[in-house]
């Protein structure tokens, strides 16, 4: 049975991902709205439940 939680569509779970991952970037240093990263956090997130999504 697959969580649900982890559907790409899910896009409450991609939200909440994309802050996280927005928040990493920031503890390391990085400015967030700096051109080249201002959409990583989000495909970091889309890749994140890509790869966790099983079969």
């Amino acid at each position: 049975m697959i969580n649900e939680n982890f559907k790409i569509e899910n896009t409450s779970l991609t939200e909440e991902l994309k802050i996280n991952f927005s928040n990493i970037i920031s503890l390391l240093g990085e400015n967030i709205d700096r051109e080249g990263l201002v959409k990583t956090s989000e495909r970091a997130s889309k890749a994140m439940k890509f790869s966790t999504s099983g079969y």
